[in-house]
């Protein structure tokens, strides 16, 4: 399932948790625990979906602790 993410995430648009999940038969939370295992390992990177914040997402009080409404995007990192 990882690498189907990853390949639906590299298409350059725009998906929600719901979306992706229902894309992949499985549930939210568990596309949210594989955004996060991703991210750990230098396959994604957040984005901050808010306009103009000037920070990163890394830098955001509410991105580390990301729930499933936070205004972030998930970019595949190219290698």
């Amino acid at each position: 399932m990882l690498r189907e993410l990853l390949a639906l995430l590299s298409e350059g648009k725009t998906f929600s948790y719901e979306d992706i999940a229902e894309r992949l038969h499985t549930t939210p939370e568990a596309i949210t625990a594989r955004l996060d295992f991703l991210h750990r390992r230098g396959y994604l990177r957040k984005v901050c979906a808010v306009k103009h914040c000037g920070k990163r997402c890394a830098g955001c009080p509410i991105g580390n602790a990301a729930p499933l409404n936070v205004p972030a995007i998930w970019e595949a990192v190219i290698r």
